[in-house]
């Protein structure tokens, strides 16, 4: 019912901490992986022994890949099609 695994792909090391830090607030446990780079992030998401988590969460502003061209490559990867994702920017 409630999402057990997170990832946030967000260059701002700031805004990771403040996410895990709101979220160990909640009452459920949630497994929690934030990937800074996004070149490093879709790399990890491709891997066949990488489990996709019950939602992603984007920043729309990084350099390489922006949040839209991110979000393009994370739907082509297999399994990815249906995946909840969220948007975020500051």
């Amino acid at each position: 019912m409630f999402p057990s695994r997170i990832v946030l792909i967000d260059d701002d090391q700031d805004d990771g901490y403040i996410f895990d830090l709101a979220l160990k607030h909640l009452p459920w446990e949630i497994q929690f992986q934030h990937i800074q780079d996004s070149d490093r992030a879709l790399a990890i998401l491709s891997e066949k022994e990488f489990t996709p988590p019950d939602m992603l969460f984007l920043d729309w502003n990084m350099p390489k890949f922006d949040g839209k061209q991110c979000l393009l490559r994370i739907r082509a990867i297999p399994g990815y099609d249906l995946l909840p994702i969220v948007i975020c920017s500051t």
